[in-house]
């Protein structure tokens, strides 16, 4: 579906004769917030439900972090600014190769349940080589979103598997409807748009 397209199956569903007039710049306003709302709807589903990943497959980047950044010491790896949410996150504790099978995968946690088992004095409970721990958080709206992990020892590499956010012109292509998302995400993306633009009414 084109760009032009979705605004004329928004035009129909709205029924023009008895909703305002809606210009195209705010049309591209409620899609984009309706493909974040369409991100968020899926992402709460994505472990249970196949249909949810695939949904989201337009959404999903794996990114190595940049683990050699000696002023790091600890506080977090940035992630990208379009970053939406985490979904996975290995590490390689050897320091010397990259090889698949020495990635830990980390569990994603909570900031409280971060810091209580950082700080537990239960030897069984505490994050180690073999049972990571991670968070992510943003300390203050300038900084970016940074993922923290325990423990931090010399690594080898750093990746994630996340969702980062994507705009209108990447979901509905301009001119040939033929890249972007899938036709059957988009319309599920502009029926989240007509509810935003006649609750806004």
């Amino acid at each position: 579906m084109t760009r032009s397209q979705a605004y004329d199956l928004i035009d129909q569903l709205l029924d023009k004769a008895d909703q305002p007039y809606f210009t195209n710049s705010e049309k591209d306003a409620f899609i984009n917030q309706a493909i974040h709302e369409f991100i968020n709807n899926h992402y709460a589903k994505y472990d249970i439900d196949q249909v949810s990943r695939d949904a989201l497959a337009m959404f999903t980047e794996y990114v190595e972090l940049d683990s050699d950044d000696a002023d790091w010491n600890g506080y977090g790896l940035d992630l990208p600014d379009e970053y939406v949410h985490l979904i996975h996150f290995r590490i390689n504790y050897s320091n010397t190769s990259s090889v698949g099978s020495l990635f830990k995968s980390a569990k994603i946690i909570g900031t409280k349940d971060f810091w209580d088992l950082e700080n537990s004095k239960d030897p069984y409970n505490r994050p180690d080589k073999s049972s990571p721990i991670c968070y992510v958080r943003q300390v203050s709206p300038t900084d970016p979103m940074r993922v923290y992990f325990r423990p931090t020892m010399p690594i080898g590499a750093v990746r994630a598997m996340l969702l980062r956010s994507r705009n209108i012109g990447e979901c509905f292509n301009t001119a040939t409807g033929g890249d972007g998302l899938k036709e059957v995400y988009q319309r599920e993306v502009i029926e989240i748009t007509v509810r935003k633009m006649t609750g806004n009414i």
